[in-house]
């Protein structure tokens, strides 16, 4: 082999070994620019928005790297523009290599300051389901769209908000969620949208029922389908609600006659479609304080 052969050998191999390096390089000192950030914001955001019938929003990209992102200000919106659930602020990690499968998965994320509003959507439907339902296959030419999993995320300071007939809030100090949506589901008689929360932390109210509201809440189970120990002080009411259809259901048991004669009022006189009945808690918190993270 001649010395030029050589030379440009070892040139080439030089080059490839660099130009990664380079590219990493020039990406970061990019994203941490003001136009960096917001071109990444935009990019998460499209990705995100394709995969689902509803859209996100981010009002703020504070700091983003290869496979971290700090935003202010993240929403999700239903087909009708309306924010079902608004984040104050998050961190999310990215993995890079679930994005050659077409999913935009974080396996792990903090959220601070959150609402989520439910409420009656299309077709009796809820707005989750109608933001996170599988997009329209028109905009789609392989008539899919993008897989989106949250593998785990702690929430912090939280206010979840049932707004179908009855008014019911949850007030969460602190839990754990779990998200997955793939369109691919709709039609199969599930949910394209799983969202599974754990070790659930905070306080229930419920309009003009005092008896019942302000009490600890412990809570485990999808948000469609939510297992609940309510800690109140005249004693323990097992609680499953079903949000889904034109009316929230819940079945509730408790041992406690003033309590089960609160229930009973509640099931007269409010929307919320209310029966007695056995419930799990299997696997839900018990009453006291949270643990110390």
């Amino acid at each position: 082999m001649s010395p030029q052969r050589r030379a440009r050998l070892r040139r080439t191999a030089l080059v490839a070994a660099v130009s990664p390096f380079a590219l990493w390089l020039g990406l970061t000192l990019v994203l941490q620019t003001g136009w960096g950030r917001a071109r990444a914001g935009e990019l998460i955001v499209d990705a995100v928005s394709d995969a689902i019938a509803g859209r996100m929003r981010i009002d703020e990209v504070l700091s983003i790297g290869l496979t971290t992102a700090h935003v202010r200000g993240l929403a999700f919106e239903d087909p009708r523009g309306r924010d079902v659930v608004h984040i104050d602020e998050a961190e999310v990690h990215l993995v890079l290599s679930a994005l050659l499968s077409k999913t935009v998965r974080f396996d792990r994320a903090r959220a601070r300051g959150a609402e989520v509003r439910i409420f009656t959507g299309e077709l009796n439907s809820t707005s989750i389901e109608d933001a996170f339902g599988a997009p329209d296959p028109s905009e789609h030419s392989d008539g899919a769209g993008v897989r989106v999993m949250l593998d785990h995320v702690v929430v912090e300071d939280t206010t979840v908000r049932v707004l179908t007939g009855a008014s019911i809030a949850i007030h969460v100090s602190q839990a754990g969620l779990r998200l997955d949506h793939d369109s691919s589901r709709q039609g199969a008689d599930e949910r394209p949208t799983d969202v599974v929360v754990s070790g659930v932390y905070g306080n229930f109210f419920m309009d003009g029922r005092e008896a019942i509201s302000g009490t600890d809440i412990r809570a485990t189970g999808s948000i469609f389908d939510l297992h609940a120990r309510v800690c109140h002080p005249r004693g323990l009411i097992a609680m499953r609600l079903l949000i889904g259809g034109a009316r929230p259901r819940m079945i509730y048991s408790t041992d406690r006659p003033l309590l089960n004669i609160a229930l009973r009022m509640v099931d007269r006189f409010s929307d919320l479609q209310m029966e007695s009945g056995a419930v799990d808690l299997a696997g839900v918190p018990r009453c006291g304080p949270a643990p110390l993270r």
